[in-house]
This record gives C-alpha cells, structure tokens and sequence, in this order.
C-alpha cells in the first residue's frame, strides 16, 4: 500500500481511513461508517458494476487506481489482524 522508501504513506491515509470505517465489526455486526450515519457507503467501484465504466480512459484510469487502492488496503487490514492475533496469542 506505501511504497517502498515510505515517504507517500500521508497520502493513503484516507483510502484507509475509509476501508477501515466501512467494514463491519465482528462484535458489533455494524461498520463505523454505518454506526455514525445509519447506512454503509457504497463502495466505489463496485465490482459487479465493471461492466458499466465510462468508455473515457480517465475515468477508467480513476477506477482502477480506486479499486488497487481498496485492495491494498483490504491486505494491509488483514495483515495487522493477523500480526495483532499473534502477538495477542503470545500471553495465553
């Protein structure tokens, strides 16, 4: 998700921001995002919708960086999880 010297991580931060906000908690079964406003934001792109992208290539352009954004972001959760479970893990 950062780049490999670390210098761009300010401007991923809201990308992750988002991600993390609009996924739903295990415990509370409701994502932040829906908790403060009262409905889930609708994920930019959508998968299902990749039919229906602009035939403008800036636009294209646009939804490829936003959807490898969001996918880096996904990894980037899932691999924190993992680090915070096993260092959780350690004292039991």
């Amino acid at each position: 998700m950062v780049s490999a010297d670390q210098k761009d991580w300010k401007d991923r931060l809201t990308a992750a921001e988002f991600a993390m906000n609009s996924q739903t908690n295990q415990t509370t079964g409701f994502s932040p995002f829906e908790m403060l406003y009262g409905f889930n934001p609708v994920m930019v792109p959508n998968p299902a919708s990749s039919s229906k992208i602009s035939p403008f290539k800036g636009v294209r352009q646009y939804h490829e960086k936003i959807k490898l954004n969001m996918m880096a972001a996904h990894d980037s959760i899932i691999a924190s999880r993992t680090r915070q479970t096993t260092q959780a893990n350690k004292r039991r």
